[in-house]
């Protein structure tokens, strides 16, 4: 592939290195290029309807199938991993968290709120 702007060879995003380069050097903090900085959007996130699912959280906490949880229904699924000798990394994986990071805090904050489940 080609870059647009010279003739040097460019990978999939259509720019060579320099061109590429410049590109971000002149558009940093406009607003234009943010894909680095934009907040990931949690998909398996629901609004608050004031209901807990208990059958969606007992399918989130054991991995049998991932469904959307609300916050809520998404601590108590933490809880119960936690509950059942589960880490970090297990609850990231049973409630498809956006980041590691993100499941470590809510680990956290579910141990600092005490939520105990059964």
């Amino acid at each position: 592939m080609k870059c647009d702007e010279c003739s040097a060879r460019a990978r999939a995003r259509k720019k060579c290195e320099s061109h590429y380069r410049r590109m971000m050097r002149t558009q940093r903090g406009r607003g234009k290029v943010t894909r680095w900085t934009d907040k990931i959007p949690d998909l398996w996130l629901i609004p608050e309807d004031g209901v807990t699912d208990e059958l969606a959280v007992e399918l989130a906490a054991s991995g049998e199938r991932r469904v959307r949880l609300t916050h809520n229904e998404r601590r108590l699924a933490t809880a119960h991993i936690l509950a059942h000798d589960g880490t970090p990394s297990l609850v990231y994986e049973r409630l498809g968290l956006t980041s590691m990071s993100a499941a470590r805090s809510l680990v956290e904050r579910v141990r600092a709120s005490d939520i105990h489940y059964r």
